[in-house]
């Protein structure tokens, strides 16, 4: 009987507990811009200046310090190039001579993390669309594509 009596003023207690909450469950981290959008497209913008000026002068060195070491280039009517050797190879075969080529900004849009961004332009007779990466050393080209305006040709 004494356990009865036990257990009728001890059940009615635990049922009155309440349980403890269970852990909420995680949540991913707010998004937040690590860079200044402005700023960005600045540094773009000076990155197609510095590229202008070095097709200008025939400086393939300093053309090719503008792509990261792993970029690819997907030039018209050749085949692509990747890689610091490939890259530093072909802009010495293209940029060995100064070129009266302008480039030209049309627009540059930033990835909401900041650490990637392409740009469209336009250059003198042609297009082209550059995609880049934050690195350490700042902006770089990671891939590299144009073409010319000019009507295609037949070829045999």
């Amino acid at each position: 009987m004494n356990r009865f009596l036990l257990l009728l003023l001890v059940f009615p207690l635990a049922a009155c507990q309440t349980p403890e909450p269970a852990p909420a469950e995680p949540t991913a981290p707010p998004v937040t811009a690590v860079s200044d959008l402005a700023d960005d497209r600045a540094a773009i913008e000076a990155l197609t200046a510095d590229y202008t000026a070095a097709v200008q002068a025939g400086d393939a060195d300093s053309v090719g310090a503008l792509y990261a070491d792993d970029a690819v280039v997907h030039p018209p009517n050749a085949p692509s190039r990747s890689g610091r050797a490939a890259l530093d190879a072909y802009f010495a075969e293209i940029h060995a001579e100064p070129m009266d080529q302008t480039f030209s900004t049309e627009n540059v849009v930033v990835a909401e993390s900041g650490d990637l961004a392409y740009e469209v332009g336009t250059w003198d007779g042609g297009k082209y669309l550059s995609v880049y990466r934050r690195t350490a050393d700042g902006w770089r080209i990671v891939a590299d594509a144009w073409s010319d305006d000019a009507p295609a040709t037949a070829t045999n």
